[in-house]
């Protein structure tokens, strides 16, 4: 499946189906911090144990990982400085329709190609 470039994703590690033996199974090129362990950053230490836990299994098997819901400032904070650099849920965006959907992403072309038109927006 590589030579197809097919790529395999564990999304909610750590909730319903999402168990470690897959990782032995299946090539997984990206797991997915399930939005539970995310939502408690900064209120338990146990869940940030977890959180770091997967972090350094990720590093170690050399498989990207993305944190589910992150919805503050401090959850992407303690993320980033733990060596999580992906992250998606509200604290970035909300979820939007297809109309806001392609404003966002005609404005983040625009700041990203013309920044000097920022005003533009």
């Amino acid at each position: 499946m590589i030579h197809l470039r097919i790529e395999f994703s564990i999304n909610d590690l750590g909730a319903g189906y999402s168990f470690l033996s897959r990782l032995k199974i299946l090539p997984v090129h990206v797991l997915g911090i399930d939005q539970s362990f995310i939502g408690n950053i900064g209120r338990s230490a146990d869940n940030e144990a977890i959180v770091l836990a997967v972090i350094t299994l990720s590093k170690t098997m050399s498989i990207h990982v993305v944190a589910e819901g992150e919805g503050t400032k401090a959850q992407a904070n303690f993320l980033l400085e733990n060596g999580c650099s992906e992250g998606k849920g509200f604290f970035y965006y909300k979820p939007a329709s297809l109309v806001n959907l392609e404003w966002l992403i005609a404005a983040l072309y625009a700041v990203q190609f013309f920044p000097f038109c920022i005003s533009c927006i």
